[in-house]
């Protein structure tokens, strides 16, 4: 396993402590088939990263 492909499934932990698993192992899919290559693997996981915490914000904020 790459340098790149340790930091994106590092990634993907954080997306399931947000508590957001089908994007999770969506992007594990994605990883393990080499879907995407690897320059795009980091800043993919750090935008559904901010996203994710968007939705928790979110969600929280409308309770």
């Amino acid at each position: 396993m790459t340098e790149v492909q340790t930091i994106t499934f590092g990634g993907v932990m954080v997306l399931l402590m947000l508590r957001q698993p089908i994007i999770a192992i969506a992007w594990i899919l994605s990883v393990a088939l080499g879907v995407l290559p690897d320059e795009m693997l980091v800043p993919g996981i750090v935008a559904l990263i901010f996203i994710s915490l968007f939705l928790v914000y979110k969600r929280e904020a409308d309770k």
